[in-house]
């Protein structure tokens, strides 16, 4: 068995779309990718994104996806649209496994969105290939790497409401923090694997 079709096999039923009964109105809406590469080990998408002054988090380590827009049907296609172009792949229909729990940032000075994100099975031999004018450059990362608690660390970061430390995982010089981080520990925890070190207990993020 392969080490894609193990993990998939190992996880719960996931809903495939957003939660109907969650009230949106009040909040934007945004749709990110998780791509997890039938590799050996199996890895996960991440894009550093390009530096620009009006984005909050501009050159942080992210998941593809971004901000609904009036012509998607709902956050599903909001999140396809993006990861095509943001890395060039083209995701099929088949290819949604489910969605995980949705996030958002906490802080009396971030946006009030709401990030919904979903997780896709895609071929080994997948690259990605970063636009321009939004990625810096993308990376794809084991598993493994993402569980090891040699690659988990305190991240001290100054926000909006002042100076904060965050729990990480740093793979070289990337790191991934805030709900990106908590997104690849709701998909670790699904997995039957509890994060170990400074990063395993969950905290509230700015980001």
């Amino acid at each position: 068995m392969s080490p894609l079709r193990s993990i998939l096999g190992a996880l719960p039923d996931l809903p495939r779309y957003a939660d109907p009964h969650f009230d949106f109105t009040m909040r934007q809406q945004a749709g990110v990718s998780v791509l997890m590469r039938a590799a050996d080990p199996v890895h996960l998408l991440f894009i550093k994104r390009a530096e620009n002054p009006r984005d909050l988090w501009s050159g942080h380590m992210a998941l593809p996806g971004g901000r609904r827009e009036s012509n998607d049907h709902d956050l599903l296609a909001t999140a396809i649209r993006e990861t095509q172009e943001e890395t060039g792949i083209d995701l099929a229909p088949e290819a949604l496994i489910g969605r995980l729990p949705r996030v958002a940032p906490r802080g009396p000075r971030v946006p009030r969105i709401v990030v919904v994100p979903f997780l896709f099975s895609v071929p080994a031999g997948t690259r990605a290939v970063g636009a321009p004018a939004e990625v810096e450059r993308t990376r794809w990362i084991s598993l493994d790497q993402l569980r090891d608690p040699a690659h988990r660390e305190d991240y001290s970061v100054t926000i909006p409401a002042g100076p904060r430390t965050f729990p990480s995982i740093r793979v070289g010089d990337d790191v991934i923090w805030g709900m990106t981080y908590r997104i690849v520990e709701d998909l670790l925890l699904l997995d039957g694997e509890k994060p170990a070190g400074p990063g395993a207990k969950p905290v509230n993020s700015s980001r």
